[in-house]
């Protein structure tokens, strides 16, 4: 099943995400602002060799994307380095390139080259919130020739492998004539390529995660669980993300399928979660949301879904919140829970109904089965990952 996104209709849905969010409680702002420099700190970067600038941003863009605070970094960082729309990284990038090509033989120039080109792309994606992120075809693939040619050097070099997952692992924008899709830029060769990161260094938990991230994307979690088993003795805290899905498992007849990662970051951007690769699933199913409701009855048998406004042009939106306790998942009973419940650790369900004409028309389900059709988005919001 394919799913377009029209520009607008990305700003409608994360508008509806943040919505949905704002009785969730927030984050103090340090933490939405991890990772981003200091004003003082401008002139000591633009100070630095254009290499040595370079990886500071991508490294400090790298942590904050980790930490789940990309959200609230990305905009200081994209001025730090004088990033336009057109040119995102700014003057940096611009002496990079000019360093690739007249080092072709520099790994580190090209390792670092990658880096910051992936880590800028992703910033832009973060703070852009009415159309697809700005995006360049021909840079992504100079990004992959730079890794190639430093793999013909080093073969057997687990970093670059490393990072050559983490760029086909990318989600790109695609366009059609009027609305646009994210897709991962390479799938299988992410995969393959982690794979070969951990099999060159199998102690290393980055490249274990990586490769287990590839894994969950390829709906493929219990391979994930084998992959993360062998870190910290099986207590790592992606392992535990991974374990959650089992849980709860997708409503029998509803498929997965991709959804700009729009939302996912506007829910998790100040909440400092970890792993938010791991954390979002997304399905449809044509059914009726009190059908919808049944299925999820027959593992939680005290599930409801709570509208949370009257429909509107044949579109109405629903929520629960499943709180974690010592007994497993337990829904809200009680529309008056949500606010509270939300703020803590579980899992949020939304779903969204689309009823008939033009409603259906706003799913952009290409085989919908008759009239009705609703997605489903289920956001793990485990506090602490490692319990």
């Amino acid at each position: 099943m394919r799913v377009l996104h029209p520009r607008l209709t990305r700003r409608s849905l994360l508008h509806w995400s943040l919505l949905a969010w704002a009785a969730c409680g927030s984050v103090a702002a340090g933490s939405a602002l991890a990772g981003a420099p200091a004003a003082s700190d401008d002139s000591a970067l633009a100070a630095l060799a254009p290499l040595e600038r370079a990886e500071r941003v991508a490294v400090a863009l790298e942590d904050a994307e980790a930490l789940g605070s990309l959200r609230g970094a990305a905009s200081r960082w994209l001025r730090a380095v004088h990033g336009t729309p057109a040119n995102p990284g700014g003057r940096t990038a611009l002496e990079l390139d000019s360093l690739v090509r007249s080092r072709p033989d520099g790994i580190r120039t090209d390792l670092i080259f990658v880096r910051f080109g992936r880590a800028i792309y992703e910033a832009g994606a973060a703070v852009n919130d009415s159309g697809p992120p700005p995006f360049s075809q021909q840079a992504f693939n100079e990004y992959g020739r730079a890794l190639e040619r430093a793999l013909t050097k080093e073969p057997a070099n687990a970093e670059l492998y490393y990072w050559q997952a983490r760029l086909r692992a990318t989600l790109l924008p695609r366009f059609t004539e009027s609305s646009f899709q994210m897709e991962i830029n390479y799938p299988a060769g992410a995969t393959a390529s982690a794979r070969r990161a951990v099999e060159l260094a199998p102690r290393n938990e980055r490249y274990r995660e990586a490769l287990a991230l590839d894994l969950l994307a390829e709906a493929k979690p219990d391979e994930a669980a084998d992959v993360m088993r062998e870190a910290r003795g099986g207590h790592h805290p992606l392992a535990r993300l991974i374990a959650d899905w089992k849980l709860l498992p997708a409503p029998h007849g509803a498929a997965p399928f991709e959804t700009d990662p729009g939302d996912q970051r506007a829910a998790l951007a100040n909440r400092g979660l970890d792993f938010p690769g791991a954390r979002f699933r997304c399905y449809s199913i044509s059914a009726d949301a009190a059908a919808v409701e049944k299925l999820f009855r027959q593992t939680l048998p005290t599930f409801r879904l709570f509208a949370e406004a009257p429909p509107a042009n044949g579109v109405t939106h629903y929520t629960n919140f499943l709180e974690w306790t010592d007994r497993g998942l337990v829904p809200a009973d009680d529309a008056r829970q949500l606010g509270v419940g939300a703020a803590g650790s579980g899992v949020l369900v939304r779903v969204t109904e689309f009823r008939g004409g033009e409603a259906l028309q706003f799913s952009h389900v290409d085989d919908p089965i008759g009239d009705i059709v609703c997605w489903i988005y289920l956001t793990n919001l485990r506090v602490s990952a490692d319990h």
